[in-house]
């Protein structure tokens, strides 16, 4: 009677112990077919890279000054994520080149001056074609002084130059032609600069952009 107890009990523990293990097999189970399902929905629909656009602004022409005349040439790489379909932030960075000849009234001097830049900026886009545009940016600009009898040339008769760093903020809007690969054409309002009868910050950009 003891034996046929014990034996009872001990199968009742069997029992139960096997059935607890399956059930937490079976959950187990669901929990990866689960997790299988949702990592698939990122890979298909939602994973971080689908969500990225590239673009660069570009500059490229001739600038006039009373001291002289300069070839500049620049560009401004950026990588955008979309929050949204239509809203957009990322960094930004940018290198300004400007190469020429200067003069004091009686001597011509080269000048050759690279800026740099990093930013990060916001967009959104409506009505499919246009975009506002909000950004911040830090500039190394390099300067010589405006009095030529300050110029300092060094052996390769270039004239030294300062560097100083200036942060701006701008908010503008612009036109895009659509499609995968595509043109931008966009003007901001620089709120970092004084606004008076000689000077109206208004920064004027082209450039490209792929999958914006």
């Amino acid at each position: 009677m003891k034996k046929a107890l014990i034996f009872s009990l001990l199968t009742a523990l069997f029992l139960g112990f096997s059935f607890d293990v399956d059930a937490q097999y079976r959950g187990k189970k669901k929990k990866k077919k689960k997790s299988s399902a949702k990592s698939e929905y990122f890979e298909n629909s939602g994973d971080f890279f689908s969500r990225l656009w590239y673009g660069a602004d570009v500059s490229l022409g001739f600038r006039g000054t009373n001291i002289g005349n300069f070839v500049v040439a620049g560009i401004s790489p950026a990588v955008g994520y979309k929050i949204t379909d239509n809203f957009s932030v990322g960094p930004k960075v940018g290198i300004l080149y400007n190469g020429g000849r200067v003069s004091n009234g009686t001597e011509e001097f080269r000048l050759n001056i690279t800026d740099y830049s990093v930013g990060a900026f916001t967009r959104f886009k409506f009505f499919q074609n246009y975009f506002l545009h909000g950004e911040v940016e830090n500039i190394w600009q390099s300067f010589i002084p405006a009095n030529p009898s300050l110029w300092v040339t060094d052996s390769n008769g270039r004239i030294e130059t300062t560097r100083d760093a200036s942060f701006h903020y701008y908010l503008g809007a612009g036109y895009t032609t659509g499609g995968d690969l595509a043109l931008n054409f966009y003007g901001l309002w620089d709120f970092s600069e004084e606004f008076n009868s000689v000077n109206l910050p208004i920064v004027i950009r082209t450039g490209i952009s792929y999958r914006f």
